[in-house]
């Protein structure tokens, strides 16, 4: 069944916590990180198809974009380019 919303907002507040503290401990180690855009995606039911499509199409240009972002990041670090 449906989850309670008060639930759902602590649930999404405990996941921004954990990925924030993340962020805070890779900068401590100078990590790279990805700035902007940031990412959340939250399950939503029929949002992936069994064969893993995004339904949505304003979600799928954003993760398009989102991943554009994270491959220019890794290959700035990377000592092999990741579209190599």
């Amino acid at each position: 069944g449906a989850s309670h919303p008060r639930r759902r907002r602590r649930e999404r507040h405990a996941l921004t916590w954990r990925e924030s503290g993340l962020k805070a401990i890779l900068s401590h180690y100078n990590a790279p990180t990805l700035g902007q855009p940031e990412g959340y995606v939250q399950t939503t039911p029929g949002l992936f198809t069994d064969a893993g499509e995004v339904t949505n199409d304003q979600t799928a240009e954003f993760l398009v974009s989102y991943l554009e972002a994270f491959g220019a990041l890794v290959d700035r670090y990377a000592r092999v380019p990741a579209s190599a």
